[in-house]
């Protein structure tokens, strides 16, 4: 009697060893019974991997058998099996498998795949892809980058003039550039030069705008002739006699007159009709002001016509201080100071604080005092009171503080009778956007040259840090 098999239903996936694709299938419907119901009490997964039975395998499966071939080649499969099934057991069990097997109900469906590993060449190709793959994002991340950065530095309208010295190469024009943050990267503006061809630019003075892309300042620098109009710059935070001596100094004019068609009482009316923004409030008190035009003469960059006349000059002023008004027309609206009060505040605050967030804070403290009716006991208005000094440390002189002025806020409750400085875009801006707090005080470190201020909530603990701060 033929010695039953052991039971095997195993699915075994082999792939062909010549093309590495084509599969090849050996199903054995007609394995005995009682081989069957064994198998189903028993089977498990076995590793069918030996070199000799996989080449045996493969040689038998060469060609995928036809449908009309299919039950001789099982039948003589069949024989195989019975033949071989003591040897394939025993080196099934012992030998390392290459293969995982499976096994399918009602039958034994059994699968070989032969996988060849990846060659050198398919991996060298594959390698060679993924390289170009990041080559081709890394440059076209880097074609975006440059080309963000050659636009605008801004949406809103903002005049920037330019002198181009002789000498000036046109690399050490757009370093100035970058510098005045009127360009984004000095670095992709020079590439875009280069690359244009667009490397020249004729010294003289040139009138552009935040607003214009890289590309187009780069052109317009190209192409444009310079006018020969004086550039002069009036400092931030600069007094109106300041204003005026620059003007003088270029122009020949005296400081005097300038001073005088300032305070020229109809000649400022006739202004009024075209710049709208000048209030009434600036003939109030008119005898104990400075200047009636005090804080509204925009510190900034200016190009004039050489042949300018006095009311020509201080017109392109004040088209200016109304091109900055209007930037911050819905914070002035939502205030609920008078749009001279805002001004008035605003020089004050300048005045004291440089820094944008310091100017909210110093705010909200004179805030605080106007709400109680408390003296502002500001020392930069006693500067302005006094009007002519060497030394900051005047200001704060103790018979400076007793001066009887409008401007002296240690004498007088409430705000000066008008602006002390002209103040810029920034400090109207934070003034109206003052940071709501408790302090009441404020000191700046002026001692020691860092200009740190200092708040405190009580006159004792304010006076402790003066002393503190002054070494006295």
């Amino acid at each position: 009697m033929k010695k039953s098999l052991h039971p095997l239903l195993l699915k075994t996936k082999m792939k062909h060893t010549k093309d590495n694709t084509q599969k090849h299938k050996i199903t054995d419907e007609t394995i005995r019974e009682e081989n069957i119901k064994e198998s189903e009490d028993n089977a498990d997964v076995f590793f069918f991997d030996s070199k000799e039975k996989i080449e045996e395998e493969t040689h038998n499966i060469d060609e995928k058998p036809s449908d009309e071939n299919l039950e001789k080649q099982t039948s003589s499969d069949d024989k195989d099996l019975d033949e071989n099934d003591k040897t394939s057991e025993q080196e099934t069990l012992s030998e390392d498998t290459e293969e995982n097997p499976s096994l399918t109900e009602g039958g034994v469906d059994v699968v070989y795949h032969l996988q060849d590993k990846p060659s050198t060449s398919f991996i060298h190709e594959h390698k060679l892809k993924l390289i170009v793959g990041l080559v081709v994002v890394l440059l076209l991340s880097s074609l975006q980058f440059y080309k963000s950065q050659l636009k605008p530095v801004q949406s809103n309208l903002e005049n920037y003039l330019l002198e181009v010295q002789e000498g000036d190469y046109f690399s050490h024009v757009l370093n100035k550039l970058s510098e005045d943050k009127v360009i984004k990267n000095k670095t992709a503006a020079k590439i875009y030069a280069k690359l244009n061809g667009l490397e020249s630019v004729a010294a003289g003075n040139y009138e552009l705008d935040k607003v214009w892309s890289t590309p187009e300042i780069i052109e317009y620098l190209n192409t444009t002739i310079p006018h020969d109009d004086i550039l002069v710059k009036f400092h931030e935070g600069s007094w109106a006699k300041d204003i005026a001596k620059v003007i003088a100094e270029n122009f020949g004019f005296k400081e005097e007159e300038i001073i005088a068609l300032w305070n020229d009482k109809d000649y400022i009316k006739t202004l009024q009709k075209e710049y709208k923004f000048l209030p009434n409030e600036i003939f109030e008190n008119e005898k104990d002001k400075k200047v009636l035009l005090e804080g509204f003469l925009y510190p900034d960059t200016y190009s004039f016509n050489r042949l300018s006349t006095l009311e020509e000059i201080t017109q392109v002023i004040l088209d200016n201080t109304e091109e900055k008004l209007e930037l911050i027309s819905v914070d002035l609206e939502k205030s609920d100071m008078s749009f001279y009060d805002i001004m008035t505040l605003s020089s004050i605050v300048m005045y004291e604080a440089g820094e944008e967030a310091d100017q909210r804070i110093v705010a909200g403290v004179f805030k605080n005092r106007l709400d109680i009716d408390m003296a502002l006991g500001s020392s930069v208005t006693v500067c302005y009171t006094i009007y002519e000094f060497d030394d900051w440390e005047e200001c704060e002189h103790y018979a400076n503080l007793q001066i009887d002025s409008p401007y002296n806020t240690y004498m007088y409750a409430g705000l000066p009778i008008g602006p002390i400085l002209n103040p810029n875009i920034d400090a109207i801006k934070n003034t109206i956007n003052y940071q709501k707090n408790d302090y009441f005080y404020f000191v700046a470190d002026a001692w020691n040259g860092d200009g740190t201020i200092y708040y405190s909530k009580t006159l004792s603990e304010h006076e402790k840090k003066v002393a503190e701060l002054s070494g006295r």
